[in-house]
């Protein structure tokens, strides 16, 4: 639905594309040199509207977005690109699995080791293996955690409705 309400984007580290989430729960792609829009699939549905509330690029060939069905998606978007011709709508190849029990609010992708951080309404900061998706940690804040970002080193801060912000170190490598 090209109508739909953006919120939120992301860029390619690269900076050769745009990703939209939508009030829709679609996912809208768009390769920057040429303003050519890639097309959009419906990463995010339910009973009712599911809005892409958080998006990140993994690689410069992998989007991640997470929405209100609880959902995290992956999406093959060089692939995806490489497939479409202008004018065609081609749907991609898109993986899902369950993270929350609430609205996933923030999704980062660390530049260390590429370890998911979600977070969400259901006031959980969730830890996810970047290659197998498997579960590999939690954190809890006392209300909805609204927010997340990367620090040098591999550290993260939180930020929810409890008025905290949360600095979590990572663990280093067993010996």
């Amino acid at each position: 639905d090209w109508s739909s309400d953006v919120y939120s984007l992301a860029v390619s580290s690269d900076g050769k594309m745009l990703a939209c989430g939508r009030g829709s729960g679609d996912v809208s792609v768009m390769a920057l040199g040429t303003s050519r829009w890639i097309g959009h699939v419906r990463a995010h549905h339910g009973v009712a509207s599911s809005p892409v509330r958080a998006l990140s690029f993994h690689s410069n060939a992998t989007l991640l977005s997470g929405g209100d069905d609880n959902h995290v998606c992956e999406l093959d978007v060089a692939e995806w690109a490489a497939q479409c011709q202008p004018g065609e709508a081609r749907t991609p190849h898109l993986e899902r699995f369950s993270a929350h029990r609430g609205w996933i609010t923030s999704l980062i992708v660390s530049p260390v080791d590429g370890t998911i951080v979600t977070t969400s309404w259901d006031s959980t900061v969730k830890l996810w293996n970047g290659s197998t998706h498997a579960h590999i940690g939690s954190f809890k804040h006392t209300d909805s955690v609204w927010g997340s970002a990367f620090a040098e080193g591999g550290h993260f801060v939180t930020v929810g409705a409890d008025s905290q912000m949360s600095l979590y170190t990572p663990k280093e490598p067993a010996a």
